[in-house]
């Protein structure tokens, strides 16, 4: 898999991390993606452009069989009455990361260069319902969520990039890390997103639905979301 990402050079901007050998070959329609991939070098307001573009892209890409890497399972939260059953733990050693996702979706591996996720989980019936998780490196002024601006500012960038409506704009701190959590409506789907910044790499969740299963998916999908923790 290619280990590309995006760095902040001297002078201030996001630029690029040159890919290492062995990222193996690409599909034709892999190469298409890429021709839609960020700029060599990205500036915050490019790099909001990026995020905001991580859900809408996600729809139409295309997909490597799902490869379940081996699992070192984090013990179960409390989770509300409704969701009892429909989570199971997942950890990704090459990430850094553990979550809780949905029993049953489909299990997609990919990059944020050629489909802008690093892995999603997706309903096999219902292709609106899916969570992604994409993560991009940052070398210097990442410590943390609140670098990027004020909840509020940042979820209303994120939004205008995205051409939605910005429902909520949350933030939350555990175990010493900040979390921002934002809900927007897109029609025809609803979507949530979860951004927080854990040594030096920026890390954004999101999680969609349509806007008529909203109601029902939305204990789901938060519960998912708010289980991310960005270490092991």
């Amino acid at each position: 898999m290619m280990q590309c990402g995006f760095v902040v050079a001297p002078s201030g901007d996001w630029k690029a991390r040159a890919p290492r050998a062995g990222c193996g070959v690409m599909s034709r329609t892999l190469r298409m993606q890429l021709a839609r991939a960020p700029p060599p070098s990205l500036t915050r307001r490019a790099l909001f452009q990026h995020l905001g573009t991580v859900l809408l892209a996600a729809l139409s890409t295309s997909y490597a069989p799902p490869v379940r890497a081996e699992e070192e399972l984090p013990a179960l939260t409390t989770l509300p009455r409704g969701v009892r059953g429909k989570l199971q733990p997942y950890t990704d050693l090459a990430k850094g990361y553990h979550m809780l996702r949905p029993i049953g979706w489909n299990e997609f591996d990919g990059t944020v260069e050629s489909t802008q996720y690093d892995k999603k989980f997706q309903d096999i019936i219902q292709p609106l319902e899916f969570i992604t998780v994409v993560s991009v490196p940052v070398k210097s002024g990442g410590k943390s969520v609140t670098d990027l601006g004020k909840p509020e500012e940042v979820g209303q960038k994120l939004a205008a990039k995205r051409n939605a409506k910005l429902v909520a704009a949350n933030m939350k701190e555990d175990d010493g890390i900040t979390y921002y959590i934002f809900e927007y409506t897109h029609e025809p789907a609803h979507q949530m997103t979860l951004l927080t910044v854990y040594r030096n790499k920026l890390f954004s969740v999101n999680a969609s639905t349509s806007e008529k299963r909203w109601p029902r998916l939305e204990p789901l999908l938060r519960a998912s979301l708010d289980s991310f923790v960005p270490h092991l």
